[in-house]
């Protein structure tokens, strides 16, 4: 790191000197950080403008969150998901940093608690970005529809729904029994799980699942790149606001949630289990295009999952910038009806939509903010945008 920084208090920002140039979205050349709350995203610029790199200026902005957030992450928090891109080499690494459960834990943990009056009704497991990128592989496995068409957004309900039936069949700590990760990602089974629309492109599914598509968006992240084309994108979190709700005493720290990820009933694959790992609701992606390289990611529980792959598929199919991309219109479903979709959408659309059959939802917001930052190879433009906050390094 470099010397410029004030010997006063190392956070204090708003005495330094130099002014960083802020907003929802910045355009630059020297490295961007697009996060929330704002100030984490200054920290990370300010890492940037010190001399550090995009990894050095993710850290630091989730760092900062752990501060600036405490009630969606600190030291007692159980994820941190993050995927690295070395833009001299091209080498990417992905980081996976998943907490584990207690050595004394076991399958009847459960059975101590009272017993729920819906038991299928659960927080059901999850697994990784995976499910965003089988999303895209069946999406791009279908004949294009024009974003406008109703039918766009039909078969996205529709690819959504049977993604997340394949995530809820195989998600498990790939420890404890094989996840099928080649085939569901694989062009076969995109074209497989696709044949049904393709023969009955109109047709809804209804099939109920008794799950709960109810989640929180309690995942603070954070995206980067720097002048030499890093890229670092990374999600961390204690679960739930304020985790466990217990606290370490005489700590403030709180104890993270990931025990309710896992099956209460005993004998299934997502059983409690002795170091087992909870699979969250975490897909950071670096998505490499022609002459661009992103960062993408947001906070929104299961709704990030579906929001990632919608992201991406505006940023490679329709050249969409971090900006446009972060501000679209999107839609979630997960195993089941109702489609959530933003109470400010096109209301003609929402009509159409439930003219086909499906069960709609307006809601204030369907996902977190996305954090978006993108390097440009031929001009050297760097850019990052989104719904949080982003600052570049002067």
């Amino acid at each position: 790191m470099g010397s410029s920084r004030p010997p006063s208090d190392k956070l204090n920002i708003v005495a330094w000197s130099r002014e960083l140039i802020e907003g929802k979205e910045v355009i630059g050349t020297n490295g961007v950080v697009s996060a929330w709350p704002k100030t984490a995203a200054r920290i990370g610029a300010r890492i940037l403008e010190d001399e550090g790199n995009a990894m050095d200026a993710a850290a630091s902005a989730c760092l900062a969150c752990a501060v600036l957030a405490p009630d969606k992450n600190g030291i007692g928090g159980y994820v941190l998901a993050a995927v690295v891109l070395e833009g001299k080499t091209g080498r990417v690494w992905s980081l996976d940093a998943n907490g584990v459960t207690p050595a004394m834990a076991r399958e009847d943990l459960y059975r101590i608690l009272p017993r729920r009056e819906c038991p299928k009704r659960i927080n059901e497991n999850e697994y990784s970005c995976i499910s965003s990128l089988q999303i895209l592989q069946m999406h791009d496995a279908l004949d294009p529809v024009p974003e406008g068409d109703v039918a766009y957004w039909h078969r996205w309900a529709e690819v959504l729904t049977l993604a997340w039936r394949d995530r809820f069949r195989y998600a498990v700590d790939p420890d404890f029994a094989e996840v099928p990760v080649e085939r569901l990602l694989s062009r076969d089974c995109a074209l497989g799980r696709g044949e049904a629309l393709r023969q009955l492109p109109d047709r809804v599914n209804l099939e109920s699942w008794g799950i709960s598509s109810e989640t929180v968006p309690e995942t603070p992240h954070a995206s980067t790149t720097d002048v030499d084309g890093n890229l670092a994108t990374a999600a961390i979190t204690q679960g739930s606001m304020l985790g466990s709700g217990v606290v370490v005493v005489g700590t403030g720290i709180f104890f993270e949630h990931g025990m309710c990820r896992f099956d209460p009933r005993p004998n299934h694959t997502n059983s409690v289990a002795p170091r087992k790992r909870p699979l969250n609701n975490v897909a950071p992606m670096v998505i490499r295009i022609t002459d661009r390289d992103v960062a993408t990611g947001l906070p929104g529980g299961r709704r990030l999952i579906s929001m990632v792959a919608q992201i991406a598929q505006r940023l490679v199919d329709f050249g969409a910038s971090p900006r446009e991309a972060a501000e679209a219109q999107c839609l979630h479903v997960a195993v089941e009806k109702p489609i959530e979709v933003r109470s400010d959408s096109d209301p003609g659309l929402i009509r159409d939509l439930e003219k086909m059959g499906h069960h709609m939802q307006r809601v204030e917001q369907v996902w977190g903010m996305p954090h978006i930052a993108e390097c440009v190879h031929h001009d050297g433009k760097i850019t990052a945008g989104g719904e949080g906050w982003e600052a570049e390094a002067d």
